[in-house]
């Protein structure tokens, strides 16, 4: 039998472990805390196994434009380990391009995927997990950006790698050039002195001139700016590349077909996809993971939560005053959620919808109009959605409120490190335009997943030095335990800055070396082979210490 002194330091070195590697994770996902008590009576912790009934495993994945794909070779070597050891992610949630990250696990655990990856010489990758391959093939050409903007791929290399090119540099000039003389026709004053009449008032000939000048440089103006407002009025990027490709991820997609074709044709195929999913998962019961893609309803003015979560679940989300939005079902199969009050729909059809919608940054891609209705009624209301990570929305604290066991957060910024005046790795490069606000918008994002799991590890702290107050509910009120347990969690970031948000296309550093989205591939497979993954569920990052005593001490202070 074993002493409260050994239980305390098992339990000490399970929630406060520091680093640990892959193998170190899967062991701890087996693994719970729980309340215990004393000869005495008096409460503490004790570590027990997890049975699989009673785990739920939640991946959170946060966005980051291009950077996911460093994510998704975390998720490559991640989900084989974990499927070698029998443990399965109960459930995903994604922001952004952590959402498309969840979309492809999800996809293939329903056995959804596109067929081509097996069959197809040329479409056949040399990954194993789904969403890497998809990852790699887009970027195959060194041209990945097509996929996401389609035409207009070639504003992400300017974007992301500048005018280098002899030819854009000219252009640019030229256009410069054309530019000033048409905002300032004065500077063509010297131009017209030969057609003026001798004299001292000379150049009174050069008005008419100068009059016809202004205005076709007015009808040629306002000619720019209708083209302009045509064509990027609403945003700078489409939005149907995304959901084109997205539709060709499934079962009877081709994923060689180019990304730009008739609007109509994508749109029905994504509608199609979106309704064999849905109902392919709620015909797989238990057998298959829940799945929350964030956005943010900006005609509602908060967070929403897109779902395919069974009705416990979705019963904790509303608790926790979540807006969450579950996909009907076509054959009757969401009856069980009607009765739950406030409860909030949309149609099938409009899964890979919701997945543009929490990728759609304000400004480069254009706002998605999804119909949202309540179980009882007929009437739909159209909110317009875009990008989650808006309204800081932190996947880690949506798994926690979903009812998650272990919390794994897929990061895309490095642990926060003690030099505060570190160099940025651009040197003297500045950031561009759409760079630097897809990069704020990123940095936001990332900042409020960091102040989440700085949250979570203080609501940690705080139940294990009351173990008391898990006690409390256990057998009483399970769902009051549920909100008091203490959450295992894990971090795993890169160890180095990524890419930006919208290099797609890789960027040149320094004139030498390219970076690429299937650079960042390899880089999260080769980080997973190292002790890269944080245990955060007392000290939030590395370096943190508790301002008032250290965790340890404020273990079992109830009864020591």
């Amino acid at each position: 039998m074993r002493t409260v002194q050994q239980q305390r330091s098992d339990v000490e070195q399970y929630l406060d472990s520091g680093f640990l590697d892959l193998d170190g994770l899967l062991d701890a996902l087996e693994l719970v805390v729980e309340p215990s008590s004393s000869l005495f009576g008096k409460p503490g912790l004790q570590l027990r196994k997890c049975p699989a009934e009673g785990r739920k495993v939640a991946i959170a994945i946060s966005g980051g434009g291009a950077a996911g794909a460093y994510n998704a070779g975390l998720l490559e070597v991640l989900l084989a380990r974990m499927r070698q050891r029998g443990i399965e992610p109960d459930l995903l949630v994604g922001t952004s391009s952590g959402a498309l990250n969840g979309y492809g696990v999800f996809l293939e655990s329903l056995g959804m995927g596109n067929p081509q990856f097996d069959s197809e010489p040329s479409v056949r990758q040399p990954y194993g997990s789904y969403i890497a391959s998809v990852w790699s093939y887009m970027a195959r050409d060194g041209k990945a950006s097509r996929w996401v903007v389609g035409r207009r791929s070639w504003i992400v290399r300017l974007v992301s790698r500048g005018a280098r090119r002899r030819w854009s540099l000219v252009g640019l000039i030229l256009a410069a050039i054309g530019a000033l003389l048409l905002f300032q026709p004065n500077l063509l004053l010297p131009l017209a002195t030969p057609i003026a009449e001798p004299g001292p008032d000379g150049l009174a000939g050069a008005v008419p001139f100068l009059f016809g000048y202004a205005v076709v440089a007015t009808v040629v103006l306002s000619l720019v700016l209708w083209l302009v407002l045509r064509r990027f009025g609403q945003s700078l990027f489409l939005d149907l590349p995304l959901l084109g490709f997205l539709a060709n991820t499934g079962p009877n997609g081709d994923l060689r077909r180019r990304p730009s074709g008739p609007k109509g044709q994508a749109v029905d195929q994504a509608k199609v996809l979106s309704r064999n999913i849905v109902r392919r998962w709620y015909d797989r019961g238990r057998h298959a993971p829940e799945f929350i893609i964030t956005g943010t309803d900006i005609s509602a003015g908060r967070e929403c939560l897109f779902t395919l979560v069974r009705p416990e679940t979705y019963g904790l989300l509303r608790r926790a005053e979540w807006m969450a939005v579950q996909f009907d079902s076509d054959s009757g199969a969401a009856s069980e959620y009607r009765g739950q009050t406030e409860a909030l729909f949309t149609r099938s059809e409009r899964l890979l919808q919701a997945l543009v919608a929490s990728s759609a940054v304000p400004g480069a891609f254009p706002t998605q109009r999804i119909g949202i209705y309540e179980g009882g009624s007929s009437s739909v209301a159209h909110h317009h959605f875009v990008d989650g990570g808006v309204m800081n929305n932190s996947p880690v604290h949506i798994a926690i409120d979903a009812g998650a066991t272990h919390v794994i957060s897929l990061e895309i910024l490095p642990h926060d490190s003690s030099d505060e005046l570190r160099p940025d790795q651009r040197g003297r490069g500045r950031y561009l335009l759409l760079e630097a606000a897809l990069a704020t918008l990123t940095t936001v994002l990332e900042r409020a997943i960091k102040q989440d799991v700085r949250r979570t590890a203080s609501w940690n702290r705080f139940l294990v030095s009351r173990p008391k107050s898990l006690d409390s509910g256990r057998a009483e009120d399970t769902e009051n335990q549920r909100s008091r347990r203490i959450v295992p969690l894990y971090r795993i970031a890169p160890t180095q800055p990524l890419v930006g948000t919208v290099e797609f296309d890789g960027r040149f550093e320094a004139g030498q070396r390219t970076v690429t989205l299937r650079d960042l591939l390899q880089r999260g497979v080769l980080d997973m082979q190292g002790r890269n993954v944080w245990t955060a569920t007392l000290r939030h990052e590395p370096g943190w210490r508790d301002p008032d005593s250290e965790v340890a001490e404020s273990l079992y202070q109830a009864s020591a």
